[in-house]
């Protein structure tokens, strides 16, 4: 009994130490947002996606990376499709932006 007690003890220590180590970034904030608006389910996908990425990223460094990376042919690509995907995601949150805030004007003088 006494040893059950201990177990569970040092079970939800580990559990409470891993939860206060989770960083709070944009993608965990998305992760819970996930699980209150679509379910469990929906939110393990998408943290399976981003551990994925994270697992590629972590294997082209340790597989030189950076070698493949100072090849100009391969940087200057790569540097311009950062920057039009950045500039994309940048005029696209800027439009949803000014439609919520549109949509949330109409709301309100619609009252």
């Amino acid at each position: 009994m006494e040893m059950d007690v201990i177990v569970a003890g040092i079970l939800q220590g580990v559990l409470l130490g891993l939860g206060a180590a989770v960083p709070i970034g944009p993608v965990n904030v998305q992760i819970a947002r996930r699980a209150l608006e679509n379910g469990f389910w929906a939110a393990v996908a998408l943290g399976c996606g981003a551990v994925t990425v994270d697992v590629v990223y972590a294997v082209a460094a340790a597989l030189g990376g950076r070698a493949v990376g100072d090849n100009p042919w391969v940087f200057w690509p790569v540097s311009v499709g950062g920057i039009g995907l950045l500039s994309w995601l940048g005029w696209m949150s800027i439009r949803g932006a000014r439609a919520d805030a549109r949509r949330e004007i109409n709301s309100a003088s619609a009252v």
